[in-house]
Parts: C-alpha cells; sequence; structure tokens
C-alpha cells in the first residue's frame, strides 16, 4: 500500500449559493464516507485558508497565493491504495473535480506505508 496526498484546488470567483453550498457538502461527506469505508483514508488532512505568505530565498516576503492563479489551494487529504492508477480512480469521484475545481495526486515519498 502507498500513502498519496490529494490537493484541492477550485476555482477562487466561485460564488454558490446557500443551497449549492449545501449541496457540496453533501456530495463531499458522502464521497469520505465512501473513502472511510473503504479503508483508505490514511489522513483527514485539512481545509485551508485563502491567505498565506510567500517567502524567497532573497528575504522578499508577499502575501499569498499569487494573484494570477486562478485555482485556490483549498485543502487536503491523504488516502491510503495500492496504485497510482487506484488513486486516479477515486479521484475523479472527487466533488471538487466535478464542480469544475482540480485535484491534484501527489505519492508520499519513501516509499510504501508502513
Amino acid at each position: 500500500m502507498q500513502d498519496y496526498i490529494f490537493f484541492f484546488r477550485w476555482m477562487q470567483d466561485l460564488q454558490p449559493s446557500p443551497e449549492e453550498m449545501q449541496a457540496a457538502h453533501k456530495d463531499w461527506m458522502n464521497w469520505i464516507e465512501t473513502i472511510i469505508a473503504r479503508n483508505q483514508l490514511a489522513g483527514p488532512g485539512n481545509s485551508l485558508a485563502a491567505s498565506g505568505k510567500v517567502i524567497r530565498a532573497n528575504g522578499v516576503v508577499t502575501d499569498g497565493p499569487y494573484v494570477e492563479i486562478k485555482e485556490a489551494l483549498g485543502g487536503f487529504i491523504t488516502v491510503r491504495v495500492n496504485t497510482m492508477e487506484e488513486a486516479v480512480e477515486l479521484a475523479q469521484a472527487c466533488p471538487v473535480v466535478k464542480g469544475g475545481g482540480s485535484l491534484e495526486i501527489r505519492p508520499v515519498a519513501g516509499g510504501p506505508a508502513k
């Protein structure tokens, strides 16, 4: 088994209605519950604030994320599956992707999960 981190990104200018937010939350919870039921959730991750700081090697500190980026990094979870292909299959059902956002998958370095 291998751990993979799913990074969730969605459009910064997305302004869903309260009804759309409620439906999206329900879809999200159903997706997460499926992952839990399959014993594939290795780490619950967290939501991330929209603001932050970027530190550069020359000591310059700027507000982040970059304003030219249309998709904001909104959160992450860690899943434990056998292959990247299995991670991709799991990710394709993610409500963030279905809602127009994106999901980046990265294997956790260091080899298979213990």
